[in-house]
């Protein structure tokens, strides 16, 4: 949890989530994003209210419920879902292999997870 932190930064944090039971990952609902979104999909909250900047929701939540995030690590959405910000469908990776899934998927080489060669994640979970 982040430190300083206020009850009520959490219930405004959830009230722009909801649980997609229809869309699994793991046996677990994704927590889809409501609020505001970027580009690409991304939810975006500001943490602290209005006059702070706009985080990744995904990292938010991964910040609140599971900790910090180690240092030079992005946050891999195994569910495929940018709007998902359910801290179990995330694994911390590293930015480089982050890419190059990412284009992967992209390319319609493979899964997004590396399933277009044989490897094992950082986190230990085989793809």
């Amino acid at each position: 949890m982040i430190e300083g932190i206020r009850p009520q930064d959490i219930r405004r944090f959830m009230k722009r989530v909801r649980q997609d039971g229809h869309r699994l990952f793991g046996g677990t609902p994704c927590w889809t994003w409501t609020g505001a979104r970027q580009s690409k999909g991304y939810g975006a909250f500001r943490l602290g209210g209005r006059g702070t900047p706009p985080e990744l929701a995904h990292r938010v939540a991964w910040r609140l419920f599971v900790g910090p995030i180690p240092p030079g690590k992005d946050l891999h959405h195994k569910c495929y879902n940018p709007a998902c910000c359910n801290p179990d469908h995330l694994e911390p990776i590293s930015k480089a292999l982050n890419t190059a899934w990412a284009n992967e998927r992209r390319a319609g080489n493979g899964d997004g997870n590396g399933n277009a060669v044989a490897c094992t994640a950082e986190g230990g979970s085989p793809y």
